[in-house]
């Protein structure tokens, strides 16, 4: 060997506390700026509130159901997937605010899609999972009553496009089975 021996020297839990100490004001300086940054980002955040409902899909009836099978092109929704689908379309958005007075007489038609694609984009849309019937809608805005209103909005115009949709069906499957009979 060279002779030299490592210098080796032991710090113990004093001798940091003594530095810390020591630097006292550099430590405060950065526990004030970083509490100062957080506090500073979390102002710069926009506020956003979150309102849900929960919407229960309701099979088809058994008639229905029946005439159904017999009938190869019916366009409509049969599915909790495709409930969820109409749960965020744009008609169910448009009834909405439609039914909440926000679509007024001589609005545009690109003013009505945009104002409806704003609370789209903040509308989420989830199945229970499972083999339930169940759907939840929540929504996002900037006010706690705005998010309240529409997505209880959503909920009814949902309703009432479903039973649209349902009475096209069933007036469909009629008529199919008008003809059907005919033939016989």
């Amino acid at each position: 060997g060279s002779g030299l021996s490592p210098r080796v020297s032991a710090w113990t839990m004093l001798d940091h506390l003594e530095s810390a100490l020591r630097y006292w004001w550099i430590l405060l300086a950065v526990m004030v700026a970083s509490l100062a940054g957080g506090y500073l980002y979390f102002r710069s955040l926009p506020r956003e509130y979150e309102a849900g409902i929960t919407l229960k899909y309701v099979e088809k009836t058994p008639i229905t159901r029946f005439l159904s099978v017999f009938q190869a092109l019916i366009n409509t929704p049969d599915n909790i997937r495709d409930q969820v689908e109409v749960v965020r379309s744009q008609v169910v958005m448009r009834g909405a605010l439609q039914k909440l007075g926000w679509i007024r007489e001589g609005m545009g038609e690109n003013e009505i899609i945009t104002l409806c694609s704003r609370y789209q984009a903040g509308l989420k849309v989830v199945t229970q999972g499972g083999k339930t019937n169940i759907i939840t809608a929540s929504l996002r805005a900037g006010k706690p009553e705005e998010a309240r209103a529409v997505v209880n909005a959503v909920g009814w115009s949902y309703v009432e496009e479903d039973r649209r949709i349902r009475q096209r069906d069933e007036e469909s499957q009629r008529k199919y089975a008008r003809e059907q009979i005919d033939l016989f």
